[in-house]
């Protein structure tokens, strides 16, 4: 019995989204930061408009996203600090 899959691997630093076919093979993982950054307001004559998570009462940016932030945060940089 053969059977497809697919899930998020939440790392430190990184999420890797994996999907495995129908015959048990790992497809290429769609690779993203692992952080998160407070939102601010848009800029006058923005292209685009960032999506936002509400999290504690505050807007927080996501993955790439977050590297909008002056100050990004991820866990990679918080275990680091116990090195």
């Amino acid at each position: 019995m053969t059977s497809a899959g697919h899930g998020p691997n939440i790392g430190h630093g990184y999420v890797k989204y994996v999907v495995i076919d129908r015959q048990g093979n790992e497809l290429p993982p769609v690779i993203f930061p692992a952080m998160i950054g407070r939102a601010a307001r848009s800029v006058v004559g923005a292209l685009a408009r960032a999506e936002t998570v509400s999290s504690g009462g505050a807007q927080w940016w996501v993955g790439e996203d977050a590297l909008l932030a002056p100050s990004p945060l991820t866990i990679l940089a918080q275990e680091r600090l116990s090195d």
